[in-house]
């Protein structure tokens, strides 16, 4: 039995991982500010709803720490191209694209858990295929990455980007509940539409 107050080695080892990480997700930030409150707010949002899909407290805190780090894989794209005002062209959308795979690899080569991992690479799938990096359909998304797709998209319309204007709490409500059955997982959509006061609060009470 491990004495109270001791940590084991698998425990310090992980510790570790989640300290590397998150030193790459500040060189992150360098290159594109405002991702690290971004990637703390999207794993709240994500983590709530986990609990309300009843996944068990292992698999939320997997989920709380894949939304935290969905976007770590843009460390590997240029700077132009995360700061450019402007939509991408489709060279330059095949490039930001990329990310997804970056996170996973990063992610595995930390050896973090493959469900993270897995959420990572698939955050940006669409539930009816229209997606990338592999547009997988439905219920070959893990279900990780469906909960995660929610999180980052309400997070991105709250807060805005260099190149899309921050929406109100109704209207971003709005826009998730119309992309149910196409970007988003409907059980997922309703899970969020019962706990949309929450993610408002978490919103609002980061600044």
């Amino acid at each position: 039995m491990k004495p109270t107050g001791t940590t084991s080695r698998a425990e310090r080892a992980t510790a570790d991982l989640s300290r590397a990480i998150e030193t790459l997700m500040v060189a992150l930030e360098a290159h594109l500010p405002g991702c690290e409150a971004h990637s703390r707010r999207t794993a709240d949002y994500a983590a709530v709803l986990a609990c309300r899909m009843k996944m068990n407290p292992g698999d939320v805190e997997i989920v709380r720490r894949a939304g935290f780090f969905h976007d770590i894989g843009k460390i590997g794209i240029p700077d132009r191209l995360l700061r450019k005002p402007e939509t991408l062209k489709p060279r330059e959308t095949k490039i930001m694209r990329r990310h997804p795979e970056i996170g996973r690899d990063l992610l595995r080569g930390f050896s973090f858990p493959r469900a993270a991992a897995d959420a990572v690479h698939a955050h940006h799938e669409w539930f009816d295929g229209a997606g990338y990096p592999r547009a997988l359909k439905g219920k070959d998304i893990p279900p990780m990455a469906r909960i995660i797709a929610v999180a980052d998209v309400y997070d991105i319309l709250r807060a805005g980007r260099n190149y899309q204007p921050a929406v109100s709490r109704e209207e971003a409500e709005k826009t998730i509940l119309a992309v149910s059955g196409t970007q988003f997982d409907p059980a997922i959509v309703e899970a969020f539409r019962t706990c949309a006061a929450e993610f408002n609060a978490l919103f609002e009470s980061a600044g």
